[in-house]
């Protein structure tokens, strides 16, 4: 009765009022207010250790959830982020793992992530999946990025070879001009490193190919004395050569827009640096967030980038 005309903390208040006050049985006082006497003792329990906001309507939510991240996992995976802003979750997952960490999966970090304002949206799915060279040395992808531009020195063009299969890049290195020769000596440095590849793929760049009938350029000419096939791309279909369109765009964000150089040399040395970093720690989605060094098991010993 009282339940209906009351608001419902009123009537559990008046009724362990009227219990407390011990002149009817909780019997009774339980019988008047359409509850039972476990309810009732439950009431009286909370008024007493929490008085009348102890009468309120709980959350059922324990306080501890068995699911809940610990807080130093949560500061570990903020603090990645703020460090390198181009991480994403599954980058801080492998990070997690190299620290010595048991981590959480991709979708966790990517909620605390969100909850801490750091990116937006849903975890992207993915790249679609390009088709890839079943063995090390099927298969390597040739191009030029460029340019990049080296604040106080001009333009540059880097020049570099990637192992389709591994993603581990075999060869390169930055030049102020975009020639032949240049391609041929990235070539060359590749060649002897991890020996020969059945076939390389380039775009249609006057430095790999020529539309003049009969006419050959030095790469191909070098290929076809090798006994290296020469696969090219259609025409303006560039995401054939992917793999070092991608390594292209982190080479950028992870080295260019990080560092300052001095001049060519100098870029050339931070770029080996990073290249070995690439090839022997950083992490590839493409290829199960493994280095690529763990794919690229040629008959040649793997050797750093000097």
């Amino acid at each position: 009765m009282p339940w209906e005309t009351q608001s419902v903390e009123e009537s559990r208040y008046n009724a362990v009022l009227e219990y407390l006050a011990g002149h009817q049985t909780a019997k009774d006082i339980a019988s008047k207010y359409g509850i039972s006497r476990k309810t009732l003792y439950k009431f009286v329990a909370r008024f007493k250790s929490g008085g009348e906001k102890g009468l309120r309507d709980q959350s059922k939510r324990p306080k501890e959830s068995p699911n809940r991240l610990p807080d130093r996992a949560i500061l570990e995976i903020i603090s990645i982020r703020l460090n390198d802003p181009d991480f994403g979750a599954r980058r801080i997952q492998y990070e997690l793992r190299y620290k010595g960490y048991k981590p959480p999966s991709v979708s966790t970090i990517h909620r605390v992530l969100v909850r801490a304002g750091l990116v937006a949206g849903k975890e992207s799915a993915g790249e679609w999946k390009r088709f890839e060279r079943s063995k090390p040395n099927e298969l390597w992808q040739l191009d030029i990025k460029g340019p990049l531009n080296i604040r106080g020195y001009g333009k540059v063009y880097p020049i570099d070879i990637i192992d389709d299969h591994s993603r581990f890049i075999v060869a390169m290195r930055i030049y102020d001009q975009q020639t032949q020769d240049n391609v041929l000596s990235v070539l060359d440095t590749a060649l002897k490193r991890y020996g020969h590849p059945q076939a390389i793929i380039t775009d249609n760049g006057a430095q790999f190919t020529t539309r003049c009938e009969g006419c050959y350029t030095y790469l191909e000419s070098y290929l076809t004395l090798l006994d290296i096939k020469h696969l090219k791309t259609r025409v303006c279909h560039p995401q054939t050569i992917g793999k070092l369109e991608r390594f292209h765009r982190t080479l950028k964000y992870e080295l260019f827009k990080k560092v300052t150089f001095a001049g060519l040399e100098d870029a050339n040395y931070y770029t080996n640096l990073f290249v070995n970093y690439y090839n022997y720690r950083r992490p590839h989605q493409g290829i199960g967030n493994i280095p690529p060094v763990e794919r690229y098991l040629p008959a040649k010993k793997v050797l750093p980038i000097s």
